[in-house]
């Protein structure tokens, strides 16, 4: 098995939070300590590195690492610094959750469309005559779970019968032509996975490690269930470069023979400059990864390899992947991922 690694790659999200909205918790932070996470953020807003972040605020790599993690995962309430307690809050915490948690939940309660936190800090300033700080406003949603999302559409509503018809009608006309056809994806790892349920005996607690800060890392794979043949590289991120790394390796892992590549839609399987080799590459119908039976074989090394175990490192984390990967026989993958309820 043919493995490339090359370094990691953290990034912010800017999709969570705008700039202004950064600048504005920065300037509301009231502490030093609460200043410098924002700061931080800001810098890498700006193009900084993370080892540039870490050393102009004189702190580790790992702590800038836990920052954009906590304001990917939780917006910019998760960077809320909690500092020394101080006098006692102008909203009891009791009186938050009980007359204004309801209406960031639900906005329309005040005739409002949505809030976020600037908006709701405002409005408790303006309409409900609550003197307190934007710091305190961020306090509170953190502590009552709150946390800025964009709400994710059914994908069932967006499926398209007649394609998804069309792409099996395809499958079954190239089966029959006995075309080789494999199925590619990309999967995340996690180095602290979500703990999963396991016997014990009666009375025991089983405990799980978990990393102190989120550590991911990914896998670009092709699987032929026919055959059982795998191919797959380790890597921080794809883009359009990396997955033309992934089918020059491809292409010589096969030996130049013709296949056909199953694949979703993401723009770095549509790149106009890619060279798929004898590669042609054939896209599911969007919204449609129960058609790709890679998916199982991803659920099963996770299942499998990354149940209630964590990372304390990046390294640690690439090194269970390719030992998952490198563990797997011809005859696991033809199990797990049979696609021939794809091809009657």
């Amino acid at each position: 098995m043919h493995i490339i690694c090359v370094p990691k790659i953290l990034k912010i999200n800017p999709e969570v939070a705008t700039h202004e909205e950064l600048l504005i918790s920065m300037r509301c932070a009231p502490t030093q300590e609460g200043y410098h996470v924002y700061q931080g953020i800001d810098f890498l807003y700006q193009g900084d590195s993370i080892s540039e972040v870490a050393r102009r605020l004189h702190v580790t790599e790992r702590t800038v690492r836990n920052w954009v993690h906590k304001f990917n995962t939780e917006g910019i309430t998760g960077l809320a610094f909690k500092g020394k307690s101080g006098r006692p809050r102008k909203i009891p915490i009791d009186k938050f959750k009980a007359e204004y948690v309801p209406i960031v939940l639900e906005p329309e309660l005040v005739d409002e469309d949505n809030f976020t936190a600037i908006k709701f800090h405002l409005y408790l300033q303006e309409v409900c005559n609550e003197e307190l700080s934007y710091q305190t406003v961020l306090t509170y949603f953190r502590e009552n779970n709150l946390s800025l999302v964009v709400p994710r559409p059914s994908v069932m509503d967006k499926q398209d019968e007649k394609k998804r018809n069309e792409f099996l009608e395809n499958l079954r006309d190239l089966s029959m032509k006995n075309k080789e056809i494999w199925f590619g994806d990309e999967v995340g790892f996690e180095g602290d996975p979500r703990p999963r349920a396991r016997w014990v005996k009666k009375g025991s607690k089983p405990v799980n490690g978990r990393a102190s800060e989120h550590i991911r890392f990914s896998a670009i794979g092709s699987i032929n269930p026919a055959t059982g043949e795998i191919f797959s590289l380790v890597v921080p991120g794809v883009d359009t470069e990396v997955f033309q790394i992934y089918l020059d390796e491809l292409h010589k892992s096969i030996k130049g023979r013709e296949i056909a590549l199953v694949l979703d839609n993401a723009s770095w399987h549509k790149a106009l400059k890619l060279n798929w080799h004898n590669i042609t590459p054939i896209y599911l119908p969007t919204y449609s990864p129960d058609y790709n039976p890679i998916e199982n074989l991803w659920r099963f090394m996770k299942i499998n390899h990354f149940s209630n175990w964590y990372a304390k490192t990046v390294e640690e984390l690439i090194e269970k992947i390719c030992i998952a990967f490198n563990s797997l026989t011809p005859q696991q993958i033809k199990n797990t991922t049979n696609s021939q309820y794809l091809l009657r």
